[in-house]
């Protein structure tokens, strides 16, 4: 009866030893395998942390350089400013108080005005140097220089109907204008005002009524026109914005309006009339192919054009018409430009 007992107490023991070892072969195993997971894991840390800081050391350095070049942009800039500058001096040591730096740069980068009131008149910064590389002075807009050169110009708005559709146009074909504004809907429609001249137009005065007997009756009424809506355009513009640029309403082509030439040359304003018309001034809604007849037909033969529209509320057909004027323009070679 003993016996018995000890043996089944023996292979008793012998399958706990069995069980024991097994559960210990499993315990290395799965400690084998978190092991082998946590040097992976490890790696895998330590990889992208290494990248990450090369990309850093990396963006460092593109960042540096490129610092580098602004600094060193900056500094040749300064120089250019400072050589146009110490011309200038040496050109007209008594008006070297009256010009700024960006009145320079321009005067340096045009011809010299042929009035020598206009001159004066430019030299106070009359137009933002924002368009100063593309854009000529009135007076010199038909000077022969071998180009084909295109001026379109816009007259009577802005108006909220007409005036953003030609914007638009003119941005989608990177292309500027001048706008010849009348001053009670430059008054009304200011924030057009503001996109003309942010997206790089020319901002031109068409007067502030566009009402012919008023304007026309005499000189002070005239001058009084400009006065006020000049005041309304500078200061819904902003920034020192100055304009010396005006456009006769009805243009300047008759001897009745030679007093209120003269008044102009001696105040320093400039003003332009055209050479080549949309014909659009004929109704209120005039083909678009008639409208594009007129520009090929005026325009045949000739260098530089000063091209008439208008974006008044009623020249639907004008904005209509503007792809097709531009596409054409570019097909016969003219380049854009604006007057100042």
């Amino acid at each position: 009866m003993n016996n018995y007992i000890d043996n089944e107490s023996s292979s008793h023991k012998k399958t706990s030893r069995k069980k024991a070892h097994k559960k210990m072969r499993k315990l290395k195993l799965y400690t084998g395998i978190f092991i082998i997971f946590a040097i992976i894991l490890c790696l895998s840390l330590s990889f992208k942390y290494f990248n990450n800081n090369s990309k850093k050391t990396v963006a460092t350095m593109s960042t540096t350089s490129i610092a580098s070049n602004i600094d060193s942009n900056k500094g040749n800039e300064k120089s250019n400013i400072n050589k146009n500058i110490q011309a200038v001096k040496e050109i007209s040591p008594s008006s070297e108080k009256e010009i700024s730096t960006k009145s320079t740069k321009n005067n340096l980068n045009n011809n010299k005005p042929k009035n020598s009131n206009n001159s004066k008149k430019c030299s106070t910064g009359s137009v933002s140097t924002h368009n100063a590389d593309y854009s000529v002075f009135a007076d010199q807009a038909f000077n022969k220089d071998g180009q084909k050169v295109a001026f379109l110009t816009f007259d009577d708005g802005p108006t909220r109907n007409i005036t953003p559709r030609i914007l638009d146009t003119l941005k989608h074909y990177d292309v500027k204008a001048t706008f010849f504004v009348l001053g009670q809907l430059a008054e009304q429609n200011s924030d057009l005002l503001k996109r003309e001249y942010e997206e790089g137009h020319s901002i031109g005065n068409h007067s502030y009524t566009h009402n012919y007997k008023k304007i026309y009756s005499n000189v002070p009424n005239f001058i009084q026109e400009i006065s006020t809506a000049n005041t309304i355009i500078e200061k819904n513009i902003g920034n020192d914005f100055k304009t010396a640029l005006f456009r006769f309403p009805g243009g300047s082509f008759e001897k009745s309006k030679n007093p209120f030439k003269e008044k102009l040359n001696s105040e320093g304003i400039r003003y332009i009339d055209w050479n080549v018309s949309s014909g659009d001034a004929a109704g209120q809604n005039v083909p678009v192919e008639n409208i594009l007849n007129n520009i090929k037909s005026t325009s045949a033969g000739k260098n530089h054009i000063v091209v008439l529209m208008h974006d008044a509320s009623t020249k639907k057909t004008t904005a209509d018409a503007l792809p097709q004027i531009i596409e054409y323009l570019k097909s016969q070679g003219y380049v854009f430009k604006t007057l100042k």
